[in-house]
Formats: C-alpha cells, structure tokens, sequence
C-alpha cells in the first residue's frame, strides 16, 4: 500500500513527494503512505479504490 502512496501522489500532485494537503486526494495518499500507524491505513486494496473511484475527476483544462 504504502507505494501505491507514493505512485498516487505523483499522479495527482505531478511531483516526486509525498504531499500533504486538505483535500480528498491527499487523505487518501496519506492512508496509503501511513507507517507509523497502521489503524490509519485502508484496510484493502478494494477499499483504497472505492476511496479514489469515489473522487470527484473533472478533466482538467488541456491547452493541447
């Protein structure tokens, strides 16, 4: 879990780091990256993708 953390911040942040915020994509980031307790960590994997399926994923603005 704790990679997938890692992997999940770099693709809603864009940076190399665990990012810490106030928004629902960095509470899950940080029950993905949590080690010092593991009471604060999803449970399952199923549970950690209902957390992000439930985000609310409006495209971003493309200059493409």
């Amino acid at each position: 879990m704790h990679s997938i953390g890692w992997v999940l911040s770099y693709i809603f942040t864009g940076k190399e780091s665990l990012k810490s915020g106030s928004d629902e994509a960095s509470r899950i980031v940080e029950k993905c990256a949590a080690t010092h307790d593991i009471s604060h960590c999803h449970e399952a994997v199923r549970d950690m993708i209902a957390d992000v399926e439930r985000l609310d994923a409006s495209p971003a603005d493309s200059t493409a």
